[in-house]
């Protein structure tokens, strides 16, 4: 993280030139899973999650997609997933607001497979 990418909030200014976000409430965890899985990434891409200095985790980009509200402590930690390129990175901000920054010509992907989810791996 010695690129200082959250210097502000959410990324360093001019990391990124296109920043998505969308904000957890109580009732839209079905529309954040469909947030992420639309970013567009192949889901056996290694990322890496990272809480703080010392707290770090390799996965697959599908378990993040899948088991984000297992990954992300509401109102205690902040959460960074990026992958090697840092052409991107996605950042769950302890006030529930995420955030998704790349440098990539961003496009979602349209189509949404709902059995995607109960399927096992």
């Amino acid at each position: 993280m010695k690129t200082t990418l959250h210097d502000q909030i959410p990324f360093k200014k001019n990391f990124f030139k296109t920043i998505d976000t969308i904000y957890r409430t109580d009732d839209n965890e079905p529309e954040i899973k469909k947030w992420l899985y639309h970013r567009g990434l192949p889901f056996d891409k290694t990322v890496y999650l990272r809480w703080d200095p010392q707290t770090s985790l390799k996965t697959k980009w599908k378990y993040v997609v899948k088991y984000w509200d297992s990954f992300f402590y509401s109102s205690s930690d902040d959460l960074t997933v990026f992958d090697e390129s840092l052409n991107w990175a996605l950042l769950f901000a302890h006030h529930d607001d995420f955030y998704w920054g790349t440098n990539k010509k961003y496009e979602t992907t349209t189509e949404f497979n709902e059995g995607w989810f109960y399927e096992i791996r």
